[in-house]
């Protein structure tokens, strides 16, 4: 289903390469609203907003042909978005609650709220300072979350709820097309379940950490060469088994480039080695392959063309203590006039989960998602979109078709 959220100022924008590979909060901008907003005074400006939304689903919990269920899913979705610009920096605070019911059983509906602030500053001529937080509150649907295949639907009777909170920042020192660059950054997060721990959830309780150094060197005045160094480490509250096993520490090293051509085409692209370092002393350091690509081109002002690819370790999502997970997503957005536009996006990735240094299972997604969208005003917004997902498995149990027909209507203020 096709997000429809407003359009607010350039501060996530500029926090975008920050979020996207250490991600807190993922918003899709797609067929945003263009609010004017409501000055409040002291140079506050408050955009709110609201989101209808249905989706009929034929596979609502995830399953293979023998037990899936088709469901309807309804929901609502609030938010508010608060600027400030003082001339010096830039601050966001956003709010978004979403309400969802579904129409084959009750205890799959939800709440979900994301509460998310940032900004960004300037210290001096040369030097800049980012800063971002979130705390949400979410759901993973039956057949998404901890269980997956058949168990989700005959053993699990609600969705696995969990609170996430997360704070991050970057300093950048160095003016546009000095000779060198410097910046650090850094990420904590902290995940916590709130049901389901008979099933296993409160094993996959966390909190890790993430910090940073890199390097620009002036390439030409359209490009730098890019030089990063990371560390990583991550600690399960649980003190069973399970959980210890999966504590780690870790280490990259990512060169390559970023760019901006004439504003027609920006991106950035890395690619390194990770070493994972397991605390349990039954398992081997295992070195990766790492990359990290985003690419935008617009050969018109009216047309986009986007890119994001990455690879890294990852906390598992199913069996074993870690995965190695990779994936690719491209778009396009187009508007044909100020009234229709059209977004088409396509997903692939995959997923490795490693136990005792051994592939125990290995998943590969694939997505497609077209939307036509209608914007009567500048603050209604009318899509209607389909998603088509497949995954395959080395375990057939978990593979399945799913196909989700969307109409959303956003209106704003």
């Amino acid at each position: 289903m096709v997000q429809i959220l407003i359009k607010t100022s350039s501060v996530f924008g500029m926090l975008r390469h920050f979020l996207l590979f250490f991600p807190l909060v993922v918003v899709n901008h797609v067929g945003a609203l263009e609010q004017a907003g409501i000055a409040v005074g002291s140079g506050f400006v408050v955009f709110p907003a609201v989101t209808y939304g249905i989706k009929d689903d034929s596979n609502a919990y995830s399953q293979p042909d023998s037990t899936k269920e088709s469901a309807t899913v309804t929901s609502i979705s609030p938010e508010v978005v608060m600027t400030l610009d003082t001339g010096q920096g830039e601050y966001e605070l956003m709010y978004v609650l979403e309400q969802g019911a579904y129409s084959t059983n009750a205890n799959d509906n939800y709440t979900d709220q994301t509460l998310t602030a940032g900004g960004v500053v300037s210290l001096s001529r040369r030097s800049t300072a980012t800063v971002e937080g979130s705390y949400v509150l979410g759901h993973d649907a039956r057949g998404a979350g901890v269980d997956e295949g058949v168990v989700a639907v005959e053993d699990v009777f609600y969705p696995d709820k969990h609170r996430t909170a997360s704070i991050g920042g970057s300093i950048e020192l160095g003016a546009e097309n000095s000779l060198l660059g410097f910046s650090t950054f850094g990420r904590f997060t902290d995940k916590n379940y709130i049901n389901n721990f008979d099933r296993g959830t409160a094993d996959r309780e966390y909190f890790s950490w993430l910090a940073g150094v890199g390097t620009s060197i002036y390439l030409s005045p359209d490009a730098d060469i890019v030089v990063e160094g990371r560390a990583t480490r991550v600690d399960y509250i649980s003190s069973s088994g399970d959980a210890q096993s999966k504590e780690a520490s870790g280490h990259s090293l990512l060169g390559g480039f970023s760019w901006s051509f004439s504003g027609k085409s920006t991106g950035r692209a890395v690619v390194g080695a990770t070493q994972r370092v397991p605390d349990d002393t039954n398992q081997s350091a295992q070195t990766s392959l790492s990359w990290e690509v985003e690419a935008e081109w617009s050969p018109k002002a009216h047309s986009t063309f986007a890119l994001t690819t990455s690879r890294a370790f990852a906390e598992t999502s199913g069996p074993g203590s870690f995965s190695n997970a990779s994936s690719t997503v491209i778009s396009w957005d187009h508007a044909y006039s100020i009234f229709f536009a059209s977004s088409i996006q396509a997903i692939y990735s995959r997923q490795l989960f490693y136990l005792n240094d051994k592939v125990v299972r290995t998943d590969n997604s694939y997505t497609l998602s077209p939307s036509l969208i209608y914007s009567p005003s500048r603050a209604m917004d009318i899509s209607v979109g389909v998603s088509y997902l497949t995954k395959q498995s080395t375990n057939d149990d978990l593979e399945f078709d799913r196909m989700i027909y969307s109409l959303d209507l956003a209106l704003g203020i």
